[in-house]
């Protein structure tokens, strides 16, 4: 019998958390707050009970990567030889629809492959299956494939936010990791993460990032959040580790009803204009270094050139580009970004040395 919650608790394996500023005294939960349930099922009743077109839903928090006809060939060939498919991880989110955690590409290639959709190629061990479909196989081969059984592991949606995260952390250890945005792109799945999303697309950001945030991991996504992270909770509501500060500007984002974010987006894009118009083309980025946007210089000069009109700023683009060209060579600005720049009182000291842009606004 467990013991009671007070007395039993689980610390997180610091070792499988990327952000290490995370606050420890944070990193504790119960052990009856993990509550997860298993079934398994044939591959062909597995592929129907998952409903692609409505419980696999906004499943692009998925690693940016898509198996080759090989590598999705060869799954086909290892559950032809009954070689034991690893379980999917899947989280039921409030309204009981299925985010596939872990095992999408597997998934997908089995009903593409059932669904006939390509043929396969470059089996060795099968090499008398190369260049046939499903429907070319022979009968006791289908059965092989429908009939194969899967598991899948399921994380409720009352399981705690933090818990959620852990568990990802810890199953987060094949060949190509989700990032840090990736994991909370699936645990805040929702409102929240769709909006990212869309101003990630937005031909303002893209103008102004001009390829310099990867779009690749969710970065450029990651981006715009530490921007709604201030600018949403405030500075004032700052709180070390960064990490935490974010995912809770998600939380909170995906209860928020829909004219928050029309602000929120007017928001975004006019501090995206406003800085393209100020600051030209190496706007966030430090005169040594054009290429590489500087992640809390962005924070700063964002914040401040949110709430500007572009209509004002034509008279005074001279005296604010000078400004700005002040902040960037301030020594005590550029050392609380360059180092330990995520405590609260180093994000502090850098927003209100970054009020000089907004000196004649």
């Amino acid at each position: 019998m467990l013991e009671s919650r007070k007395s039993k608790r689980i610390r997180i394996d610091q070792d499988s958390i990327k952000d290490t500023s995370l606050n420890k005294k944070s990193n504790l939960y119960f052990i009856d707050e993990i509550d997860t349930y298993y079934f398994e099922d044939s591959a062909s009743d597995f592929i129907n009970y998952i409903h692609f077109d409505e419980n696999i839903v906004n499943s692009d928090f998925q690693r940016n990567f898509v198996w080759t006809e090989r590598q999705k060939s060869r799954f086909i060939e290892s559950i032809i030889l009954r070689i034991p498919v690893p379980p999917f991880y899947l989280l039921e989110d409030i309204n009981g629809e299925l985010i596939v955690i872990d095992g999408l590409q597997r998934i997908v290639t089995l009903k593409k492959f059932i669904s006939g959709e390509f043929r396969l190629k470059e089996l060795e061990v099968l090499p008398e299956l190369n260049g046939l479909f499903f429907n070319n196989l022979e009968q006791r081969i289908k059965n092989r494939i429908i009939y194969t059984r899967l598991a899948a592991h399921v994380i409720p949606p009352d399981v705690p936010d933090r818990v959620k995260l852990d568990i990802f952390e810890r199953l987060n250890t094949g060949g190509t990791k989700l990032s840090r945005q990736e994991l909370r792109n699936c645990v805040w799945n929702g409102p929240a993460t769709r909006f990212l999303n869309e101003l990630a697309d937005n031909i303002e950001f893209k103008k102004v990032i001009n390829n310099r945030i990867s779009t690749r991991r969710m970065k450029d996504r990651e981006y715009i959040l530490h921007f709604l992270a201030f600018y949403y909770q405030g500075v004032d509501k700052y709180r070390s580790p960064m990490s935490d500060f974010l995912d809770k500007c998600l939380k909170k984002l995906n209860e928020e009803k829909q004219n928050i974010f029309d602000e929120l987006k007017v928001a975004f894009l006019n501090s995206m204009q406003s800085s393209r118009f100020i600051f030209g083309k190496d706007v966030f980025t430090f005169p040594e270094d054009s290429n590489k946007i500087n992640i809390s210089l962005f924070e700063v000069v964002s914040y401040y050139m949110a709430d500007t009109q572009l209509n004002e700023l034509d008279k005074k683009q001279e005296e604010i580009g000078k400004n700005y060209n002040k902040l960037l060579s301030n020594k005590e600005f550029t050392r609380v970004i360059m180092k330990n720049a995520t405590t609260r009182q180093n994000v502090k000291l850098r927003f209100s040395l970054g009020k000089k842009i907004m000196e004649g606004v």
